[in-house]
């Protein structure tokens, strides 16, 4: 029964969408805002299954996505303490976290610096490594659950980054596997120790378990990021959104122009004809008025030939007479 439900916890994460990859922490929080919702009533009728489900959630598989753990004296605390959690977590500087709410008291003030500086020293020792190539067709969870044995302090998040939507559209068409590809990823353990550790001892290697396992022939492609936070993979993925978005908005801004001055073009164009149709029209009937004046005067007047005279040559040829005139004046003198 636990493991059919832990295999539902698995299958929920998978449905994220596709151009944007599977981030755990977003699996995370949604999976929060959905139990949250749960009434009291249901939690009775299902104590048995959330036990279940409570015991998963403290397995070492599924990790911890919270950037700081509260004490037990924080969960009496009030539901402005509650955002203090969220507003102080990795990577966030102290002034920009006490900007959120400038109205803050110098106890709630205290309270969000202690988290912080907790938060910044957990994520301090954490490490990333890089998975170059992810095996064809595994699942987030899988993935988590084959890096699980070479971290004993745990996993934190991971992030997957899905195949481009044309080519699984095309693999899907011409009658390929349907199931979701990844390309490659990063994984964040949360001792650095442990995470080289564990790039020393897979990278090269094959994957194996249970011998005939689809992934049993597959090599690991692993690298440690030295110096790399969890932060700098968020602040790179947002600068890469902005500057789609800044392209789009270019591209769009673009063939907006285009357009309106392909209809300027077009316009102008029909103005011009217009113009010119009436020109040929005006100037047409011009022509045929003159046209008849022309006609009109050639019949009332003669019209002259001119005969064209003989060209003469100063050689004549052997075979020409002499003429008449002088054949007379020959026969008197002879």
């Amino acid at each position: 029964m636990a493991d059919k439900n832990k295999r539902d916890w698995f299958t929920t994460g998978d449905s994220d969408d596709e151009e944007q990859g599977y981030d755990s922490e977003v699996a995370e929080k949604s999976k929060g805002r959905s139990f949250a919702g749960r009434s009291a009533k249901r939690r009775k009728v299902d104590s048995d299954q959330s036990d279940v489900e409570n015991d998963y959630s403290n397995d070492d598989a599924t990790a911890s996505f919270q950037t700081a753990k509260e004490s037990p004296n924080d969960s009496k605390s009030t539901k402005s303490d509650g955002k203090d959690v969220d507003i102080a977590k990795e990577g966030s500087r102290e002034e920009d976290v006490l900007n959120v709410k400038p109205n803050l008291s110098m106890k709630d003030r205290a309270k969000i610096k202690k988290k912080l500086a907790k938060a910044q020293a957990k994520a301090s020792k954490t490490g990333v490594i890089y998975i170059s190539r992810v095996p064809p067709f595994m699942k987030p969870h899988t993935l988590k659950h084959l890096l699980q044995p070479f971290a004993p302090s745990g996993l934190d998040r991971v992030f997957l980054t899905p195949e481009d939507p044309e080519a699984h559209r095309s693999r899907v068409k011409s009658g390929g596997n349907k199931k979701k590809l990844f390309l490659d990823g990063w994984v964040e353990f949360i001792s650095k120790r442990e995470a080289k550790l564990a790039v020393e001892t897979l990278n090269g290697k094959n994957i194996g378990g249970k011998k005939g396992s689809y992934y049993y022939d597959d090599v690991w492609n692993l690298k440690y990021l030295k110096g790399f936070k969890w932060r700098h993979l968020t602040e790179q993925i947002a600068n890469e959104n902005a500057e789609r978005e800044a392209r789009l908005r270019a591209e769009t801004i673009r063939e907006r122009k285009e357009a309106r001055e392909f209809l300027r073009n077009v316009e102008k164009a029909k103005m011009l004809d217009g113009m010119e149709k009436k020109r040929k029209a005006k100037s047409g009937g011009e022509k045929q008025d003159l046209e008849q004046q022309a006609t009109e005067r050639g019949k009332s007047k003669d019209v002259m030939h001119f005969k064209q005279s003989e060209i003469v040559t100063k050689k004549k040829s052997k075979d020409e007479a002499p003429p008449t005139d002088a054949q007379r004046v020959l026969s008197k003198i002879f």
